[in-house]
């Protein structure tokens, strides 16, 4: 059992890190430019590959976890409605919630504000990706039959 809670651990991480490299490819944007050679060439090439990259291998992370829940008699407990739209349900989702609207709220303001320059929008909007996907991770199902398959197993120690 301590082996099967490692492995879904291990890849509930892979997933936050995967997903965590689309916000990346926003910071690189502000110095990516396709109409540019050299660096900004290939930093543009780089920010769209490191956006896929993490929405694909975080996908199929998602959908690994969701079989591993489901096939475990233990994982049809954990009900409710996805991640995305569930709010504090957590200590963790609860600081992921307000971090995630903090930064969402001030990433409509600076696109508002025509006075901040284009950048700072751009990297105000990747940091409200991150915390949004943050957000849904650590309300979602995966992240509550992890932490509820822990605790089943520390009791048995």
């Amino acid at each position: 059992m301590a082996k099967k809670n490692n492995s879904f651990m291990r890849i509930f991480l892979l997933m936050l890190s995967s997903y965590s490299l689309a916000p990346l490819s926003f910071f690189a944007m502000p110095f990516a430019d396709f109409e540019k050679d050299g660096i900004q060439r290939i930093l543009a090439y780089t920010s769209g590959g490191l956006f896929w990259l993490g929405t694909i291998v975080g996908s199929i992370c998602l959908t690994v976890l969701n079989v591993i829940r489901k096939k475990s008699g233990f994982g049809k407990k954990v009900k409710g409605v996805p991640g995305i739209f569930r709010f504090f349900s957590c200590k963790q989702g609860k600081i992921m919630d307000i971090l995630f609207g903090a930064f969402l709220f001030m990433a409509i303001l600076f696109t508002a504000v025509k006075a901040i320059p284009q950048d700072i929008s751009l990297i105000s909007y990747g940091t409200a990706l991150f915390f949004g996907i943050m957000h849904s991770a650590f309300n979602g199902k995966n992240f509550k039959f992890l932490k509820q398959y822990r605790k089943k197993a520390s009791k048995r120690r």
